[in-house]
């Protein structure tokens, strides 16, 4: 679960004084959930030079949410250490993705008053914080296809048996289509080359022609576990071929082979390099 790391806007007042404090102090805040345990984050920085970071936080005041939008707990922390103006406080065994409602209380020596932020967040597994991304928006979402979503995958020699198409493919395919993933990894096998497997490069390539259909970007991985780098230029060859013979089809999407080793090893001894179609 992704989460954008939540800004701050200044609670308002009676004299007046909160656009003052806004324009003195951001605030950034995200919780991060690792195993059962959960962290809230709170970063506050300078917005000018009048001011420095403070190194603690006079009160934190942290509000959790359920999925119905329900308010749960209210806790307040009181004189927060935070070197730098960043400070973490532990939020215990707490579920995704629970709403996170943060106010800070700010003070420093250069500033008149208590300045007073507010940020959102949610618990969530890792945070984006928009202003260090490096694209203006993501392209889309996608998954990842089965090569072998059109036959049946059987090798009792290594323990594969029962792996057989799905019995409705049309129902599936339209589905898939329904769905319109922007991007789609497909694997490539050497092993599909090999005598008597067919099949699976014909289920490979339907299974592109697929999620060309339903719009997406395809990126297909060579990923073998016990063959050489010296195969690499044989998929290129079929990939080239492939599209060649399926023209507009597949060069809509991408008009080059884009090779990049991208990934390396594992547990398996695995290796695979992306090219996209």
């Amino acid at each position: 679960m992704i989460s954008l790391a939540g800004g701050a806007n200044a609670a308002p007042n009676e004299t007046g004084a909160a656009l003052e404090r806004e324009k003195d102090f951001t605030l950034e805040v995200h919780s991060l959930r690792e195993g059962h345990r959960s962290k809230l984050y709170i970063a506050v920085e300078p917005a000018n030079d009048r001011v420095t970071a403070p190194s603690v936080l006079k009160k934190v005041q942290v509000k959790l949410f359920g999925k119905d939008g329900q308010l749960q707990t209210v806790t307040n922390y009181n004189d927060v250490p935070a070197p730098g103006g960043k400070a973490f406080i532990e939020l215990g065994d707490i579920p995704l993705p629970t709403g996170v409602h943060v106010q800070v209380l700010v003070q420093t020596a250069q500033s008149v008053s208590t300045g007073v932020l507010e940020g959102e967040t949610a618990v969530t597994e890792f945070a984006v914080k928009p202003d260090e991304t490096a694209v203006s928006d993501f392209q889309g979402y996608g998954n990842q296809f089965n090569m072998h979503l059109y036959t049946a995958l059987n090798d009792p020699a290594r323990g594969f048996t029962g792996n057989e198409p799905p019995k409705e493919a049309a129902n599936v395919e339209a589905k898939v289509k329904a769905l319109k993933p922007g991007l789609s990894r497909i694997f490539l096998s050497p092993v599909n080359f090999d005598p008597g497997n067919e099949n699976r490069m014909g289920s490979f390539i339907k299974t592109v022609e697929l999620a060309q259909q339903a719009g997406a970007i395809v990126n297909v991985t060579w990923w073998f576990i016990e063959r050489a780098p010296g195969d690499d230029p044989v998929k290129q060859k079929v990939l080239k071929a492939d599209r060649e013979e399926k023209g507009d089809g597949h060069d809509a999407a991408n008009g080059q082979t884009e090779s990049d080793s991208h990934y390396d090893g594992s547990a398996a001894g695995g290796h695979d390099t992306g090219s996209r179609l």
